[in-house]
């Protein structure tokens, strides 16, 4: 059931690898399916078996009748690079059981939605930082990475999808 309500919000707990009880849990909290729905997903598919970040992903596109769906997640496209940073994640007690193994992988898990848009990182920070001189300043302030080469390695490990 609902672990917190506002007016029209509600925390909702379930297991994300059980699709049926993830369901059950939203529709006890009133969840209208036929309604515009957002569907956020950072850094979830990755923690999850394959089979059931696929399962999902399946249930998101067959349940609601207008769905966007948003993720950011892990996606492995340099071997050397993803190898330590999967030991990583194992040896701190995450691993990423669903990591993608590239971003042709992401595009194929969403192929059942209408339009699919899958990009790592580095297009994202390419498209809305890059050209925009006075954002490139602001982020360049906040930005911890003094090696560009190690910044973009970081940025092409991850991906931003809309699926819908």
């Amino acid at each position: 059931g609902s672990m917190a309500a506002a007016t029209g919000y509600h925390l909702v707990a379930a297991d994300l690898r059980d699709v049926a009880a993830v369901d059950a849990a939203l529709r006890a909290e009133g969840l209208d399916a036929g309604k515009p729905t957002l569907v956020l997903a950072e850094c979830v598919l990755a923690y999850l078996e394959p089979a059931a970040g696929d399962a999902l992903v399946a249930w998101a596109r067959g349940t609601f009748a207008d769905a966007l769906v948003v993720v950011y997640d892990v996606v492995k496209t340099s071997a050397q690079f993803a190898r330590v940073m999967m030991r990583n994640f194992r040896e701190r007690g995450a691993p990423l059981l669903g990591a993608a193994e590239s971003l042709a992988a992401v595009r194929s898990r969403f192929a059942g939605f209408g339009a699919v848009d899958a990009r790592d990182m580095n297009a994202v920070y390419g498209a809305l930082v890059l050209g925009h001189e006075d954002e490139f300043r602001r982020i360049a302030a906040l930005e911890i990475f003094d090696d560009p080469d190690q910044f973009n390695l970081i940025m092409s490990h991850y991906c931003f999808v809309l699926a819908g």
